[in-house]
Order: C-alpha cells, then sequence, then structure tokens
C-alpha cells in the first residue's frame, strides 16, 4: 500500500515538474521568433546578450534603457541611435532582429 502511494506521489512530482518546465521555456522563448529571430521590442538583456553578436551585458542594458525611455524600436536606424551600436553589430544580427 505504502508503494502505491510513493508512486502515486512520484506521479504527482513529474508532471508538475513538466508543466514547471514547460512554462519556464515558453517564458524564456517569448522573445524569439521563428529560426531565432529575436524581436528587440520584447527581448530582456539576457534574451540581447545571448541571441546577438556583439552584445555584452553593457550594451544589451543600453538596448533595454534605451527601449524604456524612448518606447519601441522601429527601425535599424533608430537600432544605431543607442550608443554602443553600430554598422558593424546592425550587419551581423540584421537577419535575427525584428521589430514586432
Amino acid at each position: 500500500m505504502e508503494d502505491h502511494y510513493r508512486l502515486r506521489e512520484l506521479r504527482y512530482r513529474i508532471a508538475t515538474l513538466f508543466v514547471v518546465l514547460t512554462i519556464a521555456l515558453m517564458t524564456s522563448l517569448s522573445a524569439f521568433s521563428s529560426d531565432d529571430m529575436i524581436n528587440i521590442n520584447l527581448a530582456d538583456q539576457a534574451t540581447l546578450e545571448a541571441g546577438l553578436e556583439g552584445i555584452g551585458p553593457a550594451l544589451a542594458r543600453r538596448i533595454v534603457e534605451f527601449r524604456e525611455m524612448y518606447g519601441p524600436f522601429e527601425s535599424l536606424d533608430q537600432f544605431l541611435e543607442v550608443r554602443g551600436v553600430g554598422p558593424k553589430i546592425v550587419e551581423t544580427n540584421q537577419n535575427r532582429i525584428v521589430f514586432e
């Protein structure tokens, strides 16, 4: 009888873990689109660092701060207005950046 309760508890824990991991995965990928596209108007600092080449912690923070201060980016030209974002970063990442 005790084994029945242990098995039941184990199933419950596995199901709970599956739900938690699914939610975590969906949340962490919310800024990503198909083909690893990154919506820079939704991406947090960690997503910008991980998903865009040449973007470190300080620049990712400036991108988020710029967006919070001036609103969503509408173009790559506007993205270039962020201090530290230059033509090389835009060129390297232009196929990954979306403005949805």
